[in-house]
């Protein structure tokens, strides 16, 4: 009786567990959650952009690896608008070789995980780790001119595919 007690509160703590990671910003709603709301079930966002408009952009980095970077926009009104998961091909596809400048990379998806400079090029790499349209463990990286333009993209796959052998 006492194992299937112990047994029954390990499962219960399991799903507890899961319930809190199932997905950051939940409980936020467009158009209802305010900025104090969204910081509090984000926490401290990393960066912050004011708009011209008087709306705001907001990112929350998961992990100083991690594979997911959230971007909150709030309206003129304090009043959150969207919340996107920026680290995705559909976002890196918005980024145009020799057109979008540094700004804009960090205004749409955020801070990078790692940079580098690279003197011989006369470049910066900025990588953001991320998983693939098949949850494979990825990194993106732009690399930046001098003048902070986009000169060159590169998605590198980390982790190996899976591999299938017949018995």
């Amino acid at each position: 009786m006492r194992s299937l007690g112990l047994a029954a509160t390990a499962a219960l703590l399991g799903l507890v567990f899961l319930g809190g990671c199932a997905y950051y910003g939940a409980n936020l709603h467009p158009g209802i959650s305010t900025e104090a709301e969204v910081r509090h079930d984000m926490g401290a966002p990393a960066e912050v952009y004011d708009n011209p408009d008087g709306s705001k952009l907001l990112f929350f980095p998961r992990g100083p690896l991690g594979t997911q970077t959230f971007r909150a926009t709030l309206s003129g009104d304090g009043r959150l608008q969207r919340l996107d998961q920026v680290l995705s091909e559909e976002f890196f596809d918005r980024i145009v070789v020799n057109q979008t400048n540094k700004d804009e990379v960090r205004r749409l998806i955020g801070p990078p995980c790692e940079t580098m400079e690279l003197p011989r090029l006369q470049q910066m790499a900025w990588t953001y780790r991320f998983k693939d349209r098949y949850s494979r463990l990825s990194d993106f990286s732009v690399m930046l001119n001098s003048a902070g333009t986009v000169v060159r993209k590169v998605i590198v796959q980390i982790d190996e595919p899976p591999s299938f052998t017949m018995p």
